[in-house]
């Protein structure tokens, strides 16, 4: 008779598995990373060895900017960073890199000269000697960073080949973004459900943190929200079921033309991001946005959670911004 293999070699005793967690778990958790953004470390604690992270937000809300600050910040802390940019042009990340590094001079050496991105990119001079500073800054700040940008066809099996040769040297991967992935399947959901399969199946695999970057669908001009729901993100029901964390982000209606929104576990985070040093700053107010989605109600300091209690990054509800959202 011949003996059947059912793969049963997966299955060992939780007794035994008790007795190896501890271990497991001191392993991990020397592997945490910081977000380096305040808000998101003082709630999630850090980047975990097995996270997989979903930001979602609508064009031009920030997506690329967390992703490349979280991996620059990251990258100056002596971690290994993959990025991989698939909707940008070749050295894109650099250079917004740079631009925050020239910003970041110009500032320190007090010049009132003002500059935008679009200005530099189009070829406005910085003053002499500026941008030679922030570009010997940045290649010391950014040693560990590795970015990859598409010049060919990029599909789920380039996600699975890729990460799993990295897994080794890498300790944070970045996918900017799912929707950017090339699948021979005319069904676009069909699409996106092979690409987040690729992403969770080698993420599982390789035991490495993993921050995507996904696309939200058509805005409903019927239902407007302050912070996107989760069923907004295009492709939700599988990009949702495999992540360990979704965060939304969305511009703030609040009269500070600078400050974003971010919603996570239920809560929401009004977040300053500062032009001058591009980048988001410690003081959050938080709340709740209201069943509809279209208001924002700042917490008292009896309905805190637990960790925003203790948080160096919470401000409370009469801070600088709380005046300013109750007058909207």
């Amino acid at each position: 008779m011949t003996e059947l293999n059912f793969g049963l070699g997966g299955f060992k005793a939780a007794a035994e598995r008790l007795a190896e967690e501890a271990e497991l778990r001191r392993k991990r958790a020397a592997k945490v990373m910081p977000w380096n953004i305040a808000f998101l470390d003082d709630i999630a604690l850090g980047i975990y060895p097995t996270d997989l992270i979903v930001f979602c937000a609508a064009s031009g809300a920030g997506k690329t900017t967390v992703a490349a600050l979280i991996s620059q910040l990251a990258a100056a802390q002596g971690r290994c960073v993959h990025f991989f940019a698939l909707e940008a042009h070749r050295s894109e990340i650099e250079q917004r890199m740079l631009f925050r590094a020239i910003r970041d001079v110009m500032r320190e050496r007090q010049m009132r000269v003002w500059l935008s991105y679009a200005e530099w990119m189009h070829g406005r001079v910085v003053p002499p000697g500026v941008e030679d500073e922030a570009r010997a800054r940045l290649v010391e700040q950014t040693l560990g960073l590795r970015t990859y940008y598409r010049e060919q066809r990029f599909a789920a099996d380039d996600i699975t080949r890729l990460f799993a040769a990295i897994q080794h040297e890498t300790d944070l991967i970045v996918l900017d973004h799912l929707h950017y992935v090339d699948s021979d399947d005319r069904n676009e959901n069909a699409s996106i459900r092979e690409a987040t399969r690729a992403v969770r199946d080698i993420a599982i695999a390789i035991e490495k943190p993993v921050v995507v970057i996904a696309h939200l669908r058509k805005k409903d001009a019927k239902r407007p929200r302050i912070i996107p729901d989760i069923d907004d993100v295009h492709g939700s029901s599988e990009i949702v079921k495999v992540a360990t964390k979704v965060i939304m982000l969305a511009p703030s209606r609040a009269s500070l033309a600078d400050t974003p929104g971010v919603g996570v576990t239920g809560l929401a985070a009004v977040l300053r991001y500062d032009l001058q040093t591009l980048q988001y700053q410690d003081e959050y107010v938080l709340g709740r946005v209201s069943f509809a989605g279209d208001q924002f109600e700042a917490l008292t300091a009896d309905k805190l959670p637990y960790w925003a209690r203790r948080a160096a990054g919470f401000r409370a509800r009469q801070g600088w911004l709380g005046e300013e959202w109750r007058a909207q």
